[in-house]
């Protein structure tokens, strides 16, 4: 629920509001946290607590009546008689009146987009587009290192805010006070996060973010517990990490929406949610080890590590603020590709390498650089991305694709193939060439 929830507003709210709407949509998560820690202190029973909290959860129910449909994705799906209706419905309650013309750039829309989602250009011919899974966050190059770091930067948020919400329980004071002033202290972080995406942009908030919790919660696992004043200071020091990663929260659903492509934006929310559930999982373990271990600031020491880390996979993404939502795979891939510098190239080069579902795509290799020869390289993945760079422009041009015909699909790939001049397939394999030796250089 919560994952959708958020791919649903992220799809509605316009580029330079999304991060706002974000950050005001988390404070009513802190008023969850202080509910829970009522009904704690009050009923005194987790089984009862349990009841309560999925109670609440039906409050949720009414939403299916009145929340409207994303128009991006009903426009993906040619369903243009629900975006009419959605925003007729819209504009009476704004009280205003759209024009003819909007309805007019709706049905192009519709129609370009029609003929993207039945072509599928991974490679060098175009095949007829099929339905996407899970599995499509792992078969193209920069969607893929979108979904892993990601989905590590969303377990390393639950490890250290859960991580230290038992670890503040077993320091000094009850645990019920504890537990109510961290979610308190909560909605200051969210607060400082809104503001500061009006100033910096979304990647610049996050790193710091990480980088105070995770430098803060090293610095509370070194801070002994001898005396009454060590304890407090130990205490205070981990209140201000938690806030800290508190506020990354919003920061993270909102860059984690903004990376992924509509055609798979929620199988890449999901997958996200496991990580951020394992690392939900991974926390009370973590928190263990101060009990098992002579030395009880450990636990601190490795949620530290952990959420530092967590920062350098943040640098390795690229900056979302104010962008248009990509709506497919290919788009993501330029997108990545236009936003690789530093590190981020380093990071490109070395996971190129196939460890994962390989693209479908073809490639290219001479009989001189087989394998065993003395010039071997590695092999090469010629996308469509590179077909369209290395080709002059306006030389491939989508609308002039016929439409697909499921027995004719061979025929029509292979005049697409031929389409490209002799020239442009020189090119493209020189730009192979240089590819793959620069890449096995950098290996």
């Amino acid at each position: 629920m919560n994952s959708s929830f958020y791919v649903l507003m992220m799809e509605w709210v316009p580029p330079q509001r999304r991060m706002t709407w974000a950050a005001i949509a988390q404070f009513p998560f802190s008023v969850g946290v202080l509910s829970l820690g009522l009904a704690a202190y009050l009923l005194q029973n987790w089984q009862y607590i349990q009841i309560v909290v999925a109670l609440s959860n039906f409050l949720a129910l009414g939403y299916v009546w009145f929340a409207p449909e994303s128009l991006k994705w009903l426009l993906g799906e040619n369903r243009l008689q629900e975006v009419e209706d959605i925003s007729k419905r819209i504009s009476k309650f704004n009280g205003i009146t759209l024009p003819v013309s909007f309805f007019d750039e709706i049905r192009s829309l519709a129609a370009r987009l029609a003929v993207e989602k039945r072509w599928n250009f991974s490679g060098l011919t175009p095949t007829l587009r099929r339905s996407y899974s899970v599995l499509d966050c792992f078969r193209t190059f920069h969607v893929r290192n979108f979904t892993l770091l990601c989905s590590f930067i969303w377990m390393a948020i639950l490890i250290q805010y859960f991580g230290l919400l038992l670890l503040l329980s077993q320091i000094t004071g009850d645990i019920y006070a504890n537990y109510a002033i961290s979610g308190a202290l909560e909605l200051i972080p969210r607060a400082v996060g809104l503001l500061l995406t009006f100033r910096l942009d979304n990647r610049t908030t996050l790193m710091s973010y990480f980088l105070v919790s995770g430098s803060l919660a090293i610095v509370a696992g070194l801070v002994p517990e001898h005396s009454h004043v060590e304890a407090i200071t130990k205490t205070v020091v981990a209140f201000i990490s938690r806030m800290s990663v508190v506020g990354t929260f919003a920061l993270a659903y909102t860059f984690t929406s903004e990376l992924f492509p509509t055609v798979i934006r929620n199988s890449g929310f999901g997958l996200c949610s496991i990580a951020m559930r394992v690392g939900s999982m991974i926390a009370p373990q973590i928190a263990a080890l101060g009990v098992s271990s002579n030395f009880k600031g450990f636990p601190f020491l490795v949620m530290g590590a952990i959420t530092v880390a967590a920062s350098v996979a943040t640098f390795l993404l690229p900056e979302t603020k104010n962008t248009k939502l990509l709506s497919s795979i290919e788009e993501a891939e330029a997108f990545g590709e236009a936003n690789k510098n530093g590190f981020r190239k380093l990071f490109s080069a070395i996971s190129r390498c196939k460890w994962f579902l390989p693209d479908k795509a073809e490639t290219l290799h001479s009989p001189s650089n087989s394998v065993g020869s003395p010039n071997s390289v590695p092999e090469i993945v010629v996308t469509f991305h590179d077909v369209v760079e290395a080709a002059p422009r306006n030389a491939v041009q989508l609308d002039a694709l016929p439409p697909p015909q499921s027995s004719n699909n061979n025929k029509s790939a292979k005049e697409f193939t031929r389409s490209i001049s002799s020239t442009q397939q020189q090119t493209l394999e020189r730009r192979a060439s240089l590819m793959s030796q620069r890449r096995f250089s950098m290996v």
